[in-house]
């Protein structure tokens, strides 16, 4: 998957579990210190899943907890 296709899985999902997975993302991306900052903005998602080694982490966890059936 892409970057634009991740961050679109991402902001697809429901809720509550929208709002888990983009503070997980946020929280790996920037090495644990997002805590208690809210989502990330889709500009931020975007940067930081350039970087395919977080990309394809977050594409697992997606496909883990989706089944394989992204958003």
């Amino acid at each position: 998957m892409n970057t634009g296709e991740v961050v679109d899985a991402l902001l697809a999902l429901d809720e509550p579990w929208r709002s888990r997975f983009l503070r997980l993302t946020a929280s790996i991306a920037t090495g644990w210190s997002w805590n208690g900052r809210g989502e990330p903005t889709r500009e931020e998602l975007e940067e930081w899943l350039e970087n395919p080694g977080l990309r394809r982490r977050v594409t697992v966890l997606l496909q883990t907890w989706t089944g394989g059936r992204l958003p």
